[in-house]
C-alpha cells in the first residue's frame, strides 16, 4: 500500500520544502517555510489559554484552533505547496498541510507497515540527526485516525545550530490526508506539551467522498465560523504523500 496523492487542481503535487517551522535569530524564533495563514475568529477556551482562534480550509475542510500568541507571525502563501496555514508565534511553530489521496484509506490501515515505513521516512528527511521520541503512536481526533510522532532534529537555516523538537499528527480522514505540525525548541517542549495535545483535540476535518474534488464556497483557506466534522473514514487502500 503506497501512499499517492493528488491536489484540488488535478496536477501533480510539489515535493514540500524541506525547512523547519521556527529557526533561531538572536533571541527570536522565525518561521521558514510558504504557508498560509487565516484567521476565523476567537474562541474562549481556557484549557488552551485565553484569547484563542479557530484557523478554518474551506478547500479542505479542517479546522484548528490555538492560542493567538501562537500566530503573531505568519507567513504568506505562495503556489504549489501542501501547506494551508503555517503561523509562529510566542517560540511555537503551527503548521498544516493537506493533500487528497488517489482512494480511501481504511481506518486499520494506517497500521500498515508500508504505510508507517512511508511516514517514518518522512520524519527521517528532516536531517541526518532526526531522533524519534515517540511513535508510531495511534489515535483518533473525532473520529479521525491518525499517525503520530515525536522527534527532534537539529536546524543550520539561521546559521545557528539549534536543537527543534516536532509533535507531528498524520491524520487520514477518507480520502484526504491533512498533517499538523507543532514546533518549538527542544529545550521548551515540555513547557507546551499538554498545549500541543490539547489544541490537536479541537482540530476538525470534514469527510470527502472518494475521488471527489470539493468546490470551495470561498478562496482556500477562507473564513469558516462554525466548522463541522463528518469523519467517517471508508475503505480502499490510499497513496503516497509527495513531500
Amino acid at each position: 500500500m503506497s501512499l499517492r496523492t493528488t491536489d484540488p487542481t488535478g496536477t501533480q503535487p510539489k515535493r514540500r520544502l524541506r525547512v523547519p517551522l521556527i529557526a533561531a535569530l538572536a533571541a527570536l524564533l522565525t518561521v521558514a517555510a510558504l504557508a498560509v495563514a487565516v484567521g476565523t475568529g476567537v474562541l474562549r477556551l481556557p484549557s488552551l489559554g485565553s484569547p484563542t482562534v479557530t484557523e478554518a480550509d474551506q478547500a479542505y475542510g479542517w479546522a484548528l484552533t490555538i492560542p493567538t500568541a501562537w500566530t503573531k507571525k505568519q507567513v504568506k502563501p505562495t503556489g504549489g505547496t501542501t501547506i494551508r496555514y503555517q503561523s509562529q508565534g510566542d517560540g511555537v511553530g503551527v503548521r498544516v498541510q493537506a493533500q487528497f489521496l488517489t482512494a480511501e484509506m481504511p481506518p486499520d490501515g494506517i497500521k500498515d507497515n508500508q504505510v508507517t515505513g512511508q511516514l517514518k521516512a518522512l520524519v527521517a528527511k528532516h536531517g541526518p540527526d532526526v531522533t524519534i521520541q515517540e511513535g508510531p503512536t495511534f489515535g483518533s481526533v473525532r473520529g479521525v485516525p491518525y499517525v503520530h510522532y515525536l522527534y527532534t532534529f537539529t536546524d543550520f537555516s539561521s546559521g545557528v545550530a539549534i536543537l527543534l523538537e516536532d509533535s507531528d499528527y498524520y491524520l487520514f480522514n477518507g480520502a484526504k490526508l491533512e498533517e499538523v505540525t507543532f514546533e518549538t525548541t527542544a529545550a521548551r517542549y515540555r513547557n507546551h506539551a499538554a498545549e500541543f495535545t490539547r489544541a490537536l483535540q479541537t482540530f476538525r476535518s470534514r469527510h470527502m467522498t472518494e475521488g471527489a474534488t470539493p468546490s470551495p464556497s470561498g478562496p482556500a483557506g477562507s473564513a469558516s465560523p462554525s466548522p463541522k466534522a463528518s469523519a467517517s473514514p471508508a475503505a480502499s487502500p490510499a497513496a503516497t504523500k509527495g513531500h
